[in-house]
């Protein structure tokens, strides 16, 4: 079992090394939107950071609200993450003004990581030109498999084959850009979409928009237990390969 343990953590460890890590600055909303109570909401989004620094203690990571977003300078952001939560509440707590400067800000160079609501929202900010499935909300949730493209083993070279992540109602879209991982569960099990409708869809993706990037992704790396440095790795490889 210690041998089993100190495996796992030495794969883990060259996975993701802190030092490449450094100077990469993450502004991740944290406002309403992200769960209907704000004691869930600060909890979810709190893990979520601590997770990360616990991985990569070298990251800047930045809780930001939507007046925040709307008031202050985003260009100092590496990447914005629009986290899991419900799509319309982001839509109005940012309000136009902060919609404008999320497409500004990936207009100019920045990359915007849209995590399950966020990847909705990203169609509504239309910085994507992915095509999205006629099922909009209320796929399920549970965990389901996803495969690894000729990208995703470049990213995870350790990963070629299917892997279990955990889903909930994240969009279903077929993108221009470059898929990473793609839908091998089909959604029909959660009897909510019609049989077939996700298969050979993205499950996450990275689209060039305008001078920056636009990455979707439909679950949950980060709710994934031993999957959260996954979300990191992403986020490296866009970092390092501009």
């Amino acid at each position: 079992m210690k041998l089993k343990i100190l495996l796992c953590l030495i794969f883990f460890l060259g996975a993701v090394n802190p030092k490449t890590g450094d100077n990469i600055k993450i502004g991740m909303y944290a406002d309403y939107g992200v769960a209907d109570y704000e004691i869930t909401r600060l909890k979810y989004v709190t893990e979520i950071r601590d997770k990360f620094l616990l991985i990569n203690e070298h990251l800047n990571i930045t809780l930001l609200t939507a007046k925040q977003i709307r008031n202050n300078d985003l260009s100092k952001y590496d990447f914005i993450i629009m986290p899991g939560g419900i799509a319309s509440k982001y839509w109005r707590w940012l309000q136009p003004k902060g919609r404008e400067k999320i497409k500004e800000y990936i207009k100019n160079g920045g990359n915007y990581i849209g995590i399950c609501a966020g990847g909705y929202l990203a169609r509504w900010l239309k910085i994507t030109t992915a095509k999205y499935s006629k099922t909009y909300w209320g796929k399920g949730c549970g965990i389901i498999k996803i495969r690894p493209t000729k990208l995703g083993k470049k990213i995870f070279p350790n990963i070629n084959k299917i892997i279990k992540v955990y889903y909930a109602s994240g969009p279903i879209i077929w993108t221009k850009g470059k898929s990473v991982f793609k839908f091998v569960t089909d959604l029909c099990i959660f009897k909510k979409v019609a049989c077939g409708e996700n298969v050979g869809a993205d499950f996450a993706s990275i689209e060039k928009h305008g001078n920056g990037k636009t990455i979707i992704i439909s679950g949950h790396f980060e709710s994934t237990k031993n999957k959260e440095w996954m979300l990191i790795k992403i986020i490296r490889y866009i970092h390092e390969n501009k």
